[in-house]
């Protein structure tokens, strides 16, 4: 457990990593395949179709080895904050808007609702 918690903090702060040990892995395969008779254009494109898509394999070990919950909260806490210092003046209408509703749901009775025979009151 110490060891994966370590391998997603490795991953949070060196991201360039995978990209380079994947470029690593596809050298060696073509050597490999230039070893075995290929010329070194036919064993460059017979590894990346044995090796698949570099693109989406470090995609998906960032997303094996990263925070991506933490990741986003992060980045969308960063736009938030930009958007507020772009125009202030929504952000404090938002702000207003949502204590206000706040305000009149919190008031007890929160509704009544009035029938024939019975008045019923709903409390938090």
């Amino acid at each position: 457990m110490l060891r994966k918690l370590k391998l997603r903090l490795r991953a949070l702060f060196r991201r360039d990593d995978i990209g380079d040990e994947l470029t690593l892995h596809l050298e060696q395969l073509t050597g490999e395949l230039i070893a075995g008779g290929l010329s070194p254009r036919e064993a460059r494109l017979a590894a990346s179709r044995q090796f698949g898509n570099l693109t989406r394999i470090h995609e998906q070990s960032r997303e094996l080895f990263s925070f991506g919950l933490v990741e986003d909260l992060l980045r969308d806490l960063q736009y938030g904050w930009r958007s507020i210092r772009r125009n202030p003046s929504v952000a404090v209408a938002a702000v207003l808007s949502m204590g206000l509703a706040i305000g009149v749901n919190c008031r007890r009775p929160v509704f009544v609702w009035r029938r024939k025979t019975a008045c019923a009151a709903v409390h938090n």
